[in-house]
């Protein structure tokens, strides 16, 4: 039998409370604190070690599985970082506002900086310590091959924004942005081709779980799916108009997506068949979830305005 068990950590004003929410007694158990910021992205690696970033320059780190954070000291003074990103427990990337690149060699214990010039990065990927992406405004991907020391701009069909990345087996990459946009790479981000969503929605997120079955998410509830590698997709939209900004997906069935509140709907929904039908979890807050990262054992992290919340399918 399937019992969902939400852990919350409420990090407000200075206090950060780590709590179990069972949906449905929605009951709080404060067991945490730590100071708060407002969180833009999150990840793991493997079963211990988390990051977590967001604005204001704030690096969270967790080297428990979540149970203690503690904050890592950011070396440029922007306050938007947006996507984080490690290829083990040792090297990691940051990407932010005004071109920010940080990156880690130790698991966070120092960073140092870098800006491309003319560029607002939303996001990076790393497909190896020396392999990686960054995408941003204005249709820009910057590649590196030598752990991001230095960049080159790649060609994209579009001038749209870029907002996220996902990989499969390193040489196929999906990338999503402005009116409905879907890219995809079939040799790592040397070469990119615009497939058609069928949507024109703003997309913020997209995730696939091999080579074929993916699925991204945008403004207006939109969900769609494709099982050919995103050369055609079909909605699986969940019952809701507000914005989802994350989606995530550990297996062809079990997945979950979650957005910003819109009139009191702060939604996070889940699904067990792909996403033809979609259960909402009810969390008690009203907030913007920003991002979600799960483990292949469905352990998930959510995070969003002054919120990290584990979310884990038994």
């Amino acid at each position: 039998m399937r019992k969902t068990i939400l852990t919350i950590i409420l990090l407000s004003m200075s206090i950060m409370f780590w709590a179990i929410i069972s949906p449905s007694a929605k009951q709080l158990t404060l067991n945490h604190r730590l100071n708060w910021e407002n969180f833009l992205d999150i990840v793991r690696v493997g079963s211990t070690h988390i990051w977590a970033v967001g604005i204001g320059g704030i690096i969270l780190s967790s080297q428990d599985g979540g149970k203690h954070w503690h904050k890592q000291h950011c070396p440029v003074d922007y306050e938007w970082l947006q996507g984080v990103s490690f290829s083990d427990s040792s090297h990691g990337w940051i990407a932010g506002s005004e071109g920010t690149i940080l990156s880690t060699t130790n698991g966070g214990e120092t960073w140092s900086g870098q800006h491309l010039k003319g560029a607002h990065l939303m996001d990076v990927l790393f497909l190896s310590p020396r392999f990686g992406l960054t995408c941003g405004l204005n249709g820009q991907v910057f590649r590196t091959e030598n752990g991001g020391s230095s960049w080159a701009l790649v060609n994209t069909p579009t001038k749209n924004i870029i907002n996220k990345m996902t990989s499969f087996q390193s040489d196929k990459v999906w990338a999503v942005g402005g009116e409905g946009l879907v890219l995809r790479s079939l040799n790592g981000g040397k070469s990119w081709e615009n497939l058609k969503s069928g949507s024109g929605e703003l997309l913020y997120d997209v995730c696939f779980v091999d080579a074929f079955h993916g699925w991204i998410c945008g403004r207006a509830g939109t969900v769609r799916y494709t099982a050919d590698g995103g050369l055609t997709w079909e909605s699986r939209k969940p019952p809701t108009n507000s914005e989802l900004c994350a989606i995530f997906f550990i297996d062809q069935k079990n997945g979950v997506t979650v957005g910003g509140a819109v009139h009191g709907d702060s939604p996070f929904y889940t699904t067990t068949d792909g996403g033809l039908t979609w259960h909402k979890i009810e969390t008690g807050f009203e907030t913007w979830w920003k991002a979600i990262h799960c483990n292949s054992q469905g352990e998930c992290l959510v995070v969003g305005h002054d919120l990290i919340m584990n979310y884990t399918l038994e």
